[in-house]
């Protein structure tokens, strides 16, 4: 943990430190996800998933529940997850390639269904190509 945080001296650390913890994959459950509906309140979810409001924050990265607002998906403590993260089910992988300036960025969305998919980077559009069997 010493080299993985690029701790010199114990000195370094202090209350807030964000540091790396290495965990073997199958160590930590994946986590389950809720949706913030308009007029809830992330503690009411915190309370209808019988997870402490701590935990829900820190999984979340938030500094107080106070800070997430409608529509936002929050990770929830010892859950299964289904699907990458919060994309909708027939989304089964999202791949995006490096991206260098002057070359053009691959998005690659793998998806059981056939579905129209739109973006934007900025001010550009993104090119969708449907490529099937592949």
């Amino acid at each position: 943990m010493v080299k993985l945080n690029r701790l010199v001296s114990p000195n370094e650390l202090y209350a807030g430190s964000a540091l790396i913890i290495p965990v073997l994959p199958g160590d930590v459950p994946l986590p389950g996800r809720a949706g913030l509906a308009k007029g809830q309140s992330a503690l009411e979810i915190a309370v209808l998933e019988n997870v402490s409001p701590w935990t829900l924050a820190g999984y979340n990265g938030l500094s107080g529940l106070s800070r997430a607002i409608p529509g936002d998906m929050l990770f929830l403590e010892n859950q299964v997850a289904s699907g990458p993260g919060a994309f909708p089910d027939p989304i089964t992988n999202i791949v995006i390639s490096e991206m260098y300036q002057g070359e053009t960025a691959v998005v690659k969305i793998d998806s059981l269904a056939s579905l129209d998919f739109q973006g934007k980077l900025i001010n550009h559009e993104f090119d969708f190509l449907l490529r099937m069997g592949l």
